[in-house]
């Protein structure tokens, strides 16, 4: 079996039309996670500087900002803003890693990004500004008629969204200028807002949360997972407790035998990959089969064990980052691709196994 050619270049891909799960059974609904970058602290707390901000075949936009109907958007905006309105520019933007604006994630040395253009971000509709013209409710009486007696019909317009995204936009990145009334809005990686996209799944009120954890967390402790859960928190009113976390430590399974010359390999080892959890909502939710406020999350961090494969534990002996790589080495080559790849197969394995488990008693939320 031969994969189909595709041209990229003549057709494209809309999201209301790709994104969309294929029709005859179940599919997942994708949900691509970017970051709406906002200046000032009006709208965001000090140090995030961002918003979520979606891309799916239903509606764009988020919480912060508005939501717009997909299609609706990709009618009204002009053929060069459509160009990101695509599959493939909306996982492009949602993992774009850096740019002239990164959110919680910002950097003294964004400004640089902007002058040399690089940058992976890209301008996009404020849902805010999506409004057709309407007929003020308070100019007419029921029989069609204005208070002052004569027929009267006021319509109130707003600004329509620019055709093209001139210089000033990237003015605009270079003085960090991001105001949240802005016709568009710059849309960045959704790590600058939170990276494991375990808010965006909360907030559809799932009963069971797979979530990967491959970022580059310095040890001992998930830095990542607990900002998550945090932000869940405080954004979703969701409380999350963790069972045994401690064993995602590195350093904490039982030492590789003969101990001496593989010392340096068992001081990164953890006791598991799997770290689950249970989810409390504020309210009840309507899932399917039933209503509950309770939910089962399942974290796959990318760590290394002692019944890892033998081929990657010999890669890992070898590479000491191996497998928190940062997305700056944007050159993997084949050993590196082969090692990860191998090690999802895993973390799969083990997910898929931990949510057959019964879970664990969950306390009752306060």
């Amino acid at each position: 079996m031969f994969a189909e050619p595709y041209a990229f270049s003549s057709e494209g891909t809309p999201l209301s039309l790709y994104g969309r799960p294929p029709a005859g059974g179940p599919f997942p609904t994708v949900i691509f996670a970017a970051a709406a970058n906002l200046s000032g602290q009006d709208r965001t707390p000090p140090g995030r500087h961002a918003v979520s901000y979606t891309f799916a075949h239903d509606y764009v936009g988020g919480p912060d900002v508005g939501w717009v109907a997909t299609d609706k958007l990709q009618r009204r905006v002009s053929q060069h803003l459509a160009r990101d309105l695509t599959v493939q520019a909306a996982m492009a933007i949602s993992g774009a890693a850096f740019a002239s604006a990164m959110g919680r994630q910002a950097r003294a040395f964004q400004t640089f990004f902007a002058l040399s253009n690089a940058r992976l971000g890209a301008w996009l509709p404020n849902p805010a500004f999506l409004h057709d013209e309407g007929v003020d409710p308070g100019a007419e009486d029921s029989d069609g008629r204005g208070r002052a007696g004569a027929a009267v019909r006021i319509h109130w317009t707003r600004p329509r969204l620019p055709k093209l995204r001139r210089l000033s936009y990237l003015l605009r990145e270079i003085v960090g200028r991001y105001p949240c009334d802005n016709r568009l809005l710059f849309c960045t990686d959704g790590g600058h807002y939170e990276n494991l996209g375990l808010v965006e799944l909360l907030r559809q009120r799932c009963r069971l949360v797979y979530c990967i954890d491959a970022s580059g967390d310095t040890p001992p402790l998930s830095g990542t997972l607990a900002e998550a859960i945090t932000l869940a928190y405080e954004e979703l009113g969701v409380r999350i407790e963790l069972d045994q976390p401690l064993e995602l430590v590195p350093g904490g399974a039982d030492p590789l035998q003969p101990q001496q010359p593989l010392a340096a390999l068992s001081g990164r080892l953890s006791r598991s990959v799997i770290c689950t959890g249970t989810i409390t909502y504020p309210g009840d939710v309507h899932f399917p089969g039933g209503t509950g406020r309770t939910g089962r999350l399942v974290v796959m961090k990318a760590a290394l064990t002692g019944d890892l494969p033998y081929e990657l534990l010999s890669y890992a002996s070898r590479k000491p980052v191996f497998p928190r790589d940062t997305t700056g080495d944007q050159w993997f080559d084949h050993g590196q691709f082969d090692a990860y790849q191998e090690l999802g197969r895993y973390l799969g394995a083990r997910a898929a196994n931990a949510a057959r488990r019964p879970a664990a008693r969950a306390r009752p939320p306060v």
